[in-house]
């Protein structure tokens, strides 16, 4: 879940960075256009892959079974809940599972023996 919404954060930013570049495509000429084309492709992919990290970690550290990782996929699931509706969606799932006793007992802190 988590590691999911987090590639799909991470390659719609790359893709917007990489084709906001494409200069020859877009604007023709237009030195102020192509400027301002870069400059907000840019921030828009930069942003998409910062929103993207928490939820490949998040995901990263569910399948190594760390405690941490609950907590940060429960992060990461309340603030999809604004992207209506498949956000949504995947928040509500996201904490419906992590929130079961099942949950807390699978990843909580193995007992070294």
């Amino acid at each position: 879940m988590a590691l999911d919404r987090g590639t799909c954060h991470l390659s719609t930013g790359w893709c917007v960075r990489i084709r906001s570049v494409d200069r020859d495509r877009f604007c023709f000429g237009e030195r102020e256009a192509t400027a301002i084309l870069v400059t907000v492709g840019t921030a828009v992919g930069l942003l998409l892959v910062v929103l993207g990290i928490p939820g490949l970690v998040a995901g990263a550290g569910l399948l190594a079974r760390k405690s941490w990782a609950r907590i940060l996929a429960i992060v990461v699931g309340i603030l999809g809940l604004v992207n209506i509706p498949i956000g949504t969606a995947i928040g509500v799932y996201t904490l419906y599972v992590l929130m079961q006793d099942a949950a807390t007992e699978y990843f909580a802190p193995q007992a070294s023996a």
